[in-house]
């Protein structure tokens, strides 16, 4: 049985969520981008964004792959990214600027309510289909956006055992905090981790020539500590919240679990390396 989801309502958590958040993303912002790098080359690659394309980023969160895409269809193209949280997008378009990015254009708006029709050669996103309340919807907002054999390409994240980066804090925390995995249908960090039902969304959506593949990122912090400190302030509020309403003692021990937890990943000069691998899929409007 799959959760019911008032999409209106969902919108506005999200936004809350990603505004709060938005603080600890662009103090980390670099750390970020190096363990995504990867996908949001591949992304791009995918999507053979060439000089002179238009470019439509939906959730562009801190602004990939927009940036990425901007550099690849200049001269003569242009990007537009789109997000729910104004204040990601504020981080973003201060990126744009201080990379002299002058082709980018930024609005705040739903995945799934985009409201654009048969404007753009490409439709990108990056770890925000998996999010959404209707990823279907989603997918259908991208493909009625696109002209006719426009190319499309989302990445995803695979399942926990193949994306420690995230895995093996988080889901620590979570069994330190007593949270109950989401229900089947729920958005999350992993529900589209199935290649086979991801494939199949992005086909029922109108995509042809339709394909999956596996990328890989990584990042290394200096000690488990650093990189806990870096899980528990990008999560965003609501674990802060969660932990907030635990007993001192008991937050303190649930975050020593999680810092325990990455430590045992530790290599002899104590830097915590892990990787996390994406499910690019790739299509085009048919």
């Amino acid at each position: 049985m799959t959760a019911t989801i008032d999409p209106a309502e969902f919108h506005e958590a999200q936004r809350q969520m990603w505004d709060g958040a938005a603080d600890a993303w662009r103090r980390w912002w670099p750390v970020i981008e190096e363990a995504a790098r990867p996908v949001t080359d591949r992304l791009v690659s995918l999507a053979e964004v060439a000089p002179g394309d238009q470019v439509l980023d939906v959730g562009t969160g801190i602004g990939e792959p927009a940036l990425t895409a901007a550099r690849a269809c200049a001269p003569g193209g242009r990007v537009l990214a789109t997000d729910l949280s104004g204040q990601m997008l504020q981080i973003a378009r201060d990126r744009a600027q201080d990379a002299g990015l002058d082709n980018v254009e930024f609005r705040e708006a739903a995945g799934d309510q985009l409201g654009l029709d048969g404007e753009f050669d490409v439709a990108l996103s990056r770890f925000t289909l998996m999010l959404v309340a209707e990823p279907d919807a989603m997918l259908a907002s991208m493909r009625r956006a696109l002209r006719p054999g426009g190319r499309m390409a989302c990445a995803v994240w695979s399942s926990p055992d193949r994306v420690p980066m995230i895995a093996v804090p988080m889901l620590t925390l979570l069994r330190e905090l007593q949270v109950e995995p989401p229900p089947p249908g729920t958005p999350g960090i992993f529900s589209l981790a199935d290649p086979a039902r991801l494939e199949g969304l992005v086909r029922e959506a109108g995509f042809t020539d339709v394909a999956v593949e596996a990328v890989v990122g990584q990042v290394t912090f200096p000690d488990a500590e650093e990189f806990a400190r870096y899980i528990g302030e990008v999560a965003g509020p609501g674990i802060q919240l969660a932990l907030a309403s635990l007993p001192e003692a008991r937050r303190i021990e649930a975050w020593d679990a999680v810092v325990d937890a990455l430590r045992a990943h530790a290599g002899e000069d104590g830097s915590v390396t892990l990787s996390a691998e994406a499910l690019c899929v790739h299509g085009r409007a048919g």
